[in-house]
């Protein structure tokens, strides 16, 4: 990208801004930790919302509601160059349904939720970028759309808030997303053009324990611990003697086992004595409920519940592999 292209003056970029930011920065840490203080679920962010007008309010930055409780605010840039894109900032606002452990600094206030995926560093970088643009604003042309959509993890509050004209007047040329991601140091970013984090997944996962003989142990030594193995269940609704069952239909069988082989290869590759392999059933179980159903068994009746409470954090593990494939190792 070339100089002209970005629109914003070298002075912009340098010493001015950079202690901006420093002088910015004791405000937005207090910002987040009230942020992070009252978490609510999708479609309900009324103290978010006031929070973040509140803001908005106190800097003169100009916002219109969108989408019930989402919140669309707007800069238009003073600099000199006549040209200048559109440009959309999005941050999720919502929280998820977690108690979070009450013994951290600045817990949730709410219980029951939880700002477990950093929506709440999302909106208070937002929020900081809106008050740096608005102290800059002589110093770069075009307009920055900030984006604060609701309902993230629940019903799409993005889709709702294009629907409402969020893209239009004037119509936005690019858009821009961030998330927090944990196996990044501070000051380190990813940078993709295109689709990334552009979606969830949703998992059901059925656990059981296998029977076997009094005098077999499924258990093996992960990282010091006694752990109950663990068998990958499918149930295909079909028989041998005969053929498909079709009282017990599954709409999801191939999604259902292209899970379970995926899940197969990671064990092999980093827990290949935990893994007892893919073991095919005839009834569907509980795997029609979802394209990623997942029916494992952790250990036998000759396991202790410790053991198969070790094996929970292995299979976690398994499961970020293929869920998350960009993730470090636990």
């Amino acid at each position: 990208m070339t100089s002209s292209e970005t629109h914003f003056s070298k002075a912009f970029a340098a010493t001015d801004l950079c202690r901006d930011i420093e002088t910015l920065l004791p405000e937005l840490v207090t910002i987040r930790h009230t942020l992070h203080q009252h978490p609510e679920k999708g479609t309900q962010e009324f103290e978010t919302d006031r929070i973040i007008t509140g803001c908005l309010d106190a800097w003169g930055i100009p916002y219109r509601m969108i989408a019930d409780t989402g919140i669309l605010a707007s800069l238009t840039g003073e600099g000199s160059d006549p040209v200048g894109n559109t440009v959309g900032l999005r941050a999720d606002i919502d929280a998820l349904p977690i108690e979070e452990d009450p013994s951290h600094a600045c817990c949730s206030l709410n219980s029951g939720m939880m700002h477990a995926c950093g929506h709440d560093a999302h909106t208070t970088i937002a929020l900081g970028t809106a008050r740096l643009l608005q102290l800059h604003r002589s110093e770069w042309s075009g307009t920055v759309k900030f984006f604060f959509q609701p309902a993230e993890e629940t019903v799409g509050g993005a889709q709702r808030m294009v629907e409402q004209g969020c893209m239009k007047d004037p119509d936005v040329d690019y858009v821009a997303g961030l998330h927090v991601m944990p196996q990044f140091h501070t000051g380190e970013l990813e940078m993709k053009y295109g689709k990334l984090n552009a979606a969830s997944d949703e998992v059901l996962i059925d656990l059981h324990r296998d029977g076997v003989a009094e005098g077999k142990r499924l258990v093996t030594q992960i990282n010091g611990k006694d752990t109950a193995k663990i068998m990958f269940f499918n149930g295909i609704s079909h028989t041998i003697s005969q053929g498909a069952v079709e009282y017990l239909p599954n709409p999801y069988i191939e999604d259902n086992l292209a899970f379970s082989f995926q899940l197969e290869y990671q064990a092999a590759l980093y827990y290949p004595s935990f893994y007892r392999g893919i073991y095919l059933a005839g009834l569907r179980y509980n795997l029609h409920l979802r394209p990623k159903s997942l029916l494992v068994e952790a250990g036998a009746q000759t396991n202790t519940v410790q053991e198969v409470k070790n094996a929970m954090e292995p299979l976690a593990d398994i499961l970020n592999r293929v869920l998350n494939p960009f993730s470090n190792p636990l």
